[in-house]
């Protein structure tokens, strides 16, 4: 198809991706498209917010006055776009590709002298825009960080912290288990004592009995040396009863403030990593 001087340009972009699918412009983090035809060297420069994606295609509408400003020739042009991937995630997080394109549109400037016009001077523009281009993507690119960090690094150190959490917590009810296992048998041990010796103290109340039946002489003397015997073992079970209690519930108090100790050392790591990761979003 030929073109000539005076004549706008819808340009159809036909884009591919790195495996030769159809891609379009939305579908970038950011393409620049190159315009050129007989000279590569003078080509115009149309960047993102300059192509329209509305419908079924990307196109990009030239004006007359710019097509002027190119020579006689095929219209080609390169596109260089970019788009996320985390593989490059110590750049910039981004895969770049360029490509060059051949249509079969035939741009005829009638200049004689074959050397464009170019009656808009719009260089500072363009770089105006490029500047607020690179300011969007420089934003975007930090917010693709910040992403990055709380889905990987962030969840990665909360999810250890937990882990370690847990394991805590399992050791503590493990221990709390042990420690009752071990006052439940002593409390066991004590109670067989004491019941063995109140079968003592019965044999010795039948003992009393048939002394007193046998012989009422001198029954009085046995008497009160029996009940003073039986007295003092008892006391004596007694005494030691109370100490090992009170060794165990000294024991016992202690793992548990140890317990306690640990829970909040680790409630305070895990509020430390949150009130850092709260920084680290700001």
């Amino acid at each position: 198809m030929e073109i000539k001087k005076g004549s706008d340009l819808i340009l159809i972009l036909r884009l591919e991706d790195i495996k030769g699918r159809p891609l379009r412009v939305n579908d970038t983090a950011h393409i620049k498209v190159y315009v050129w035809t007989a000279n590569k060297n003078n080509y115009l420069v149309f960047n993102k917010r300059d192509i329209l994606t509305d419908g079924n295609v990307d196109r990009i509408a030239i004006p007359s006055d710019f097509m002027n400003t190119l020579e006689t020739g095929v219209v080609c042009y390169t596109y260089d776009y970019a788009v996320w991937d985390s593989a490059f995630k110590h750049t910039d997080c981004m895969y770049n590709k360029v490509k060059e394109v051949v249509t079969d549109l035939l741009w005829e400037n009638c200049n004689f002298n074959e050397i464009p016009a170019n009656p808009i001077n719009y260089q500072t523009l363009e770089y105006i825009k490029d500047l607020i281009e690179a300011e969007r993507l420089e934003r975007v690119r930090d917010v693709k960080h910040l992403e990055h960090f709380v889905k990987c690094e962030y969840t990665d150190k909360l999810n250890e912290e937990v882990k370690r959490s847990t394991q805590v917590d399992i050791e503590m009810l493990n221990r709390i288990n042990s420690n009752k296992e071990l006052t439940d048998n002593a409390v066991k041990a004590v109670s067989d004592k004491l019941e063995a010796e109140v079968k003592r103290s019965n044999e010795v109340d039948i003992e009393m009995y048939k002394v007193i039946k046998e012989n009422k002489d001198g029954a009085s003397e046995k008497i009160e040396e029996a009940t003073n015997t039986f007295s003092n073992a008892l006391n004596n079970e007694i005494s030691r009863a109370t100490t090992k209690e009170n060794e165990l519930a000294t024991n016992l108090t202690t793992e548990i403030n140890r317990v306690t100790a640990e829970i909040n050392t680790t409630r305070d790591s895990i509020g430390a990593e949150k009130d850092r990761a709260k920084d680290a979003e700001k």
